[in-house]
């Protein structure tokens, strides 16, 4: 075999493998070109003042604010357990306000009921004789068969019964803190059996403000986590991400909500692509690597 033919034949299988992953790599970026998670949520919302009298007594340079902050989940083109948690910030920093309490906390829950172990022991004793003989008759040759018999029985029987009640393991649904100084609410939202991901998620924040306080903006972060399945290799994704600014308006004040809805900038906007920038993105890749795999079955043809 010659030096070229030698070549030829090492080159068929190496091509036979760059066309495998190519054809893999448009499978995978098409596929990606379709998954997203859209986070949906107003760009203004009330405050309620709801101060107690006795907090105002004794804090008079201080008034509490609550928000309610309804965020709506929106998954498309998803397996199950792709998504592993979703991530949530109130920022209240730029705005001068303090976290005094939320809503949700972080809640646990567990699939299970309680269980019950339950362990039984029985103890049993007995006792027992027989005494026997042959007696001789002295009447020809008759014997008497005597077997007197001596039986004493003794029986115990004792049976104890352990019940152990245990509480099942409990997962995490719902993790939420503070960050910040205290100046913003995380949450870290998971899936559970009894809950969903999808769907609309209800935020309350009570925060403190000066008494002096007119209004401000919120910034409010959403990121999807998850894994993709990429070359056969699972790796960490964002499936989604917004991040905007929230004004915020006085409970029934119609002129401060007009002032409020007036378009708010966005709080960063190279965190956000638009769907048509992704597909477009996948599709060119897509385009180069069917290019890529003809030139490789062109080689293999040689």
């Amino acid at each position: 075999m010659g030096v070229m033919d030698f070549a030829n034949a090492l080159r068929r299988p190496l091509g036979a493998v760059v066309m495998v992953w190519l054809i893999g790599a448009v499978h995978v970026g098409a596929h990606a070109a379709d998954l997203k998670v859209d986070f949906d949520f107003a760009r203004q919302a009330s405050y309620k003042d709801v101060t107690p009298t006795d907090r105002a007594k004794q804090f008079p340079d201080e008034r509490l604010l609550s928000v309610k902050l309804p965020i709506s989940v929106r998954f498309a083109g998803f397996a199950s357990g792709e998504i592993e948690n979703l991530d949530i910030e109130v920022d209240g920093s730029t705005a001068g306000l303090r976290v005094e309490s939320f809503c949700p906390t972080t809640q646990l829950v567990s699939d299970a009921m309680t269980i019950e172990t339950t362990t039984s022991t029985k103890n049993s004793k007995s006792l027992g004789g027989t005494l026997g003989g042959a007696i001789p008759v002295p009447i020809g040759a008759i014997v008497a068969q005597i077997t007197p018999s001596l039986n004493a029985n003794a029986t115990k029987s004792n049976e104890d019964t352990e019940k152990i009640r245990r509480l099942p393991p409990k997962e995490p649904i719902v993790v939420s803190g503070t960050f910040a100084e205290g100046h913003g609410v995380f949450y870290k939202i998971k899936p559970s059996s009894q809950t969903s991901l999808e769907g609309v998620h209800e935020l309350e924040i009570k925060f403190v403000a000066p008494a002096t306080w007119k209004g401000g903006s919120l910034r409010v972060s959403c990121v999807a986590r998850g894994h993709h399945t990429v070359m056969w290799v699972d790796q960490p994704t964002i499936f989604g991400r917004a991040v905007e600014a929230v004004a915020l308006y006085p409970e029934g004040s119609t002129v401060r909500r007009e002032t409020a809805e007036r378009p708010t900038k966005t709080v960063d906007s190279r965190t956000t692509e638009s769907p048509a920038r992704k597909a477009s993105f996948f599709d060119e890749a897509a385009d180069g690597a069917k290019r890529a795999a003809k030139a490789a079955f062109a080689g293999v043809a040689l």
